[in-house]
């Protein structure tokens, strides 16, 4: 559950109940100042939720996809890192478009280029004059991308922005 938490935004789960999945998924944000794990599902409700990502098997998660899908906007497939099946539940109004076009009008920007790997960046990939997907991006992302650039592990959307931008 990411939340803003005291003005923080932190991301909580109930440590004893996690998934090897989620376990994996954590493992990759070890240092983060995001972390909070917590004591009990209570404790998931502090703050201001404003994301819920389920990691598990896609049999456990279709349902609950199945159930929330038209009520709230929701991402639903394999991570490409993990290969591990997610299930993101955003609230009303919330979406990496949304909240790019808010940054690019809040900055006075007259273009708006991102980047992105997964189907939860297409949406921001139909808002944006440009969008660069990295070369271990999903195939669906790619076919929408002005362009395809090296793979994040290669840090190619720095290497892109330093020759584009500096």
């Amino acid at each position: 559950m990411y939340s803003l938490i005291d003005g923080n935004e932190k991301f909580s789960y109930v440590q004893e109940r996690n998934t090897i999945e989620m376990q994996e998924f954590i493992a990759t944000r070890k240092g983060d100042v995001r972390d909070n794990p917590v004591n009990n599902v209570d404790d998931l409700y502090k703050g201001d939720c404003f994301y819920i990502n389920c990691i598990d098997s896609k049999e456990k998660l279709e349902p609950l996809y199945l159930k929330y899908k038209d009520k709230y906007p929701t991402f639903f497939g394999e991570d490409i890192y993990l290969h591990s099946q997610w299930l993101e539940i955003l609230p009303h109004n919330v979406s990496k478009a949304n909240a790019a076009m808010q940054l690019k009008d809040l900055l006075g920007c007259e273009k708006l280029v991102v980047f992105g790997d997964g189907t939860n960046d297409i949406d921001m990939f139909m808002a944006a004059d440009e969008a660069y997907a990295v070369s271990n991006a999903s195939e669906e992302l790619k076919k929408l991308a002005t362009d395809i650039i090296g793979s994040n592990n290669e840090d190619a959307v720095a290497k892109w922005l330093l020759n584009h931008i500096i």
